[in-house]
């Protein structure tokens, strides 16, 4: 393999989940001494920092932007017409570069854009697919035939890929990771982040990072239920994460003013919270098969290295990584539950060090960088 490229049909930068993880995994690959590209749209977008800057990436690559026609920003309301036309066109613009490439034979294909990928496998390309969602649409059925490889983020979904009749050969597990250098420098140092945060210094801080409106499966709302429950004490619940529009949403419903809203903010900046906090919070809940078999949150990963004990729900995904000697397990989609967890941390200083230890023991296979060699060792047996 001379040369890698990475395709990913989204904005560059962007606020959500998705374009860490891509850029995570680029840097992971370049750091391997691959040749890697990073093949993106051409697409208006409101964040202009430095995308290696955005993402605190400290192993840059080389990122292509493609043609594609961009219409979102011109209309109020979502077209699915609109859609189809930014996806086609990125596609057939990454086509038509790759056909016309030199040494064409000697790239392989990576990516999470179903659509793009089924193209390039058609025209014979060789193609990695990294599956988030359990998908089975045409474009998926076609790479099921074409792809030389699936990666699965989650053994839920390999399992899923499985019983609808993929090859397991064909399958490699392999969850999402965290760059545990963002926190080799501030693990234990939660006064002095609070201190650079602004946040309150005497008190327990319950947090929670990541989307509040999205998806409701995360279960923002099973931990700020839990609030009522957790009343002893001086706590406050931080919420990191979230768009203006959704935060004040949140805010009529949820009055309690120990609840704190920090909004949106850069994936860098992520880390200083997590160790400011006293306990964090993964309230993924049941009733929907993403959440309970498919998911493999960034978050888990960032909140096992940052030292700070974890409450989780007991949902079937999140106990591939967490049990109950790295984490306080309590019951999906229920509150009190969420709360008893909580205040058996705050009630018991030795075994919460003793638990977070064990959690940044068990976080060091799930870096990034042993990520990516499991994955070119994959692309290596199956190109």
């Amino acid at each position: 393999m001379k040369k890698l490229i990475y395709i990913a049909n989204i904005r560059f930068p962007t606020e959500k989940a998705h374009g860490l993880q891509t850029a995570k995994t680029c840097e992971a690959f370049s750091k391997q001494d691959v040749s890697i590209e990073l093949f993106v749209p051409w697409r208006f977008n409101t964040i202009h920092i430095d995308p290696f800057e955005f993402y605190g990436i400290t192993y840059p690559f080389i990122v292509r932007r493609i043609f594609s026609i961009d219409l979102f920003y011109l209309v109020l309301i979502y077209l699915e017409s609109i859609f189809w036309i930014q996806v086609a066109t990125f596609s057939i613009s990454v086509l038509i570069r790759l056909i016309f490439s030199r040494n064409k034979r000697n790239i392989v294909i990576y990516g999470r854009d179903e659509f793009t990928l089924a193209l390039l496998s058609l025209f014979g390309f060789k193609v990695f697919y990294e599956s988030h969602t359990g998908s089975r649409n045409l474009f998926v059925r076609i790479l099921k035939r074409k792809a030389r490889g699936f990666i699965c983020i989650s053994k839920g979904l390999a399992d899923f890929y499985q019983a609808h009749g993929y090859s397991t050969d064909k399958i490699c597990v392999s969850p999402d990771g965290v760059d545990i250098g963002m926190f080799e420098n501030i693990v234990g140092k939660k006064e002095a982040m609070r201190d650079e945060l602004c946040l309150p210094a005497n008190t327990k801080i319950i947090t929670y990072s990541g989307s509040i409106a999205l998806y409701s499966w995360k279960g923002v709302d099973v931990f700020l239920d839990a609030t009522h429950f957790l009343t002893e004490g001086d706590m406050r619940f931080m919420i990191v994460g979230g768009s203006i529009s959704d935060i004040h949403k949140l805010r009529q419903k949820y009055t309690d003013d120990r609840i704190l809203f920090m909004g949106r903010v850069s994936p860098h900046e992520v880390p200083k919270y997590l160790v400011a906090s006293d306990v964090l919070v993964l309230p993924n809940k049941t009733g929907d098969i993403i959440s309970e078999k498919f998911t493999s949150p960034m978050k888990l990963f960032e909140y096992m290295a940052s030292g700070v004990p974890i409450v989780a729900s007991d949902v079937p995904s999140i106990a591939e990584i967490l049990d109950t000697t790295n984490a306080n397990i309590f019951k999906a989609n229920d509150s009190q539950s969420l709360a008893d967890a909580v205040l058996r941390f705050v009630h018991n200083r030795s075994n919460s060090q003793r638990i977070s230890s064990r959690a940044i023991e068990d976080v060091k296979i799930y870096t990034w960088d042993k990520r990516a060699e499991n994955l070119l060792e994959f692309i290596k047996n199956h190109a």
